[in-house]
């Protein structure tokens, strides 16, 4: 008797999660990856220092702007960041010093060894 009621425990878990699956899809996962930013003027691209960089997070269905990360007085920001396997993640630029505008970009190509960001002069 207890073979046969731990066999359809099983099966009921293994049903379950069949039915889960068919209908919200395989599960992303969210892993680390590390990421390399050099911030630069869009009019003559010296190097931008103290740029905030944000990224997104999923937290209970809402996107909150996370801070990963600060630009060195190379313009450039090594970060960690939380990435979900099959989405592109979203990032804020924002200058300390408000002389730049504030942009906000997907990264389609996040595994570049280091990705260049140009930011506008404030108006």
């Amino acid at each position: 008797m207890g073979f046969f009621r731990n066999f359809l425990k099983g099966a009921s878990l293994t049903t379950a999660l069949f039915v889960f699956q068919a209908c919200y899809g395989t599960p992303k996962w969210l892993h680390d990856e590390d990421m390399s930013f050099r911030v630069v003027s869009a009019v003559d691209e010296t190097p931008i220092e103290n740029v905030s960089i944000f990224t997104r997070v999923y937290k209970s269905d809402n996107l909150d702007w996370n801070l990963c990360g600060y630009t060195n007085e190379s313009g450039v920001a090594n970060v960690m960041v939380g990435i979900m396997d099959d989405a592109s993640p979203e990032f804020r630029f924002e200058a300390e010093d408000g002389a730049y505008a504030v942009k906000d970009t997907v990264i389609e190509n996040w595994y570049q060894r280091t990705i260049k960001i140009r930011l506008q002069k404030a108006e």
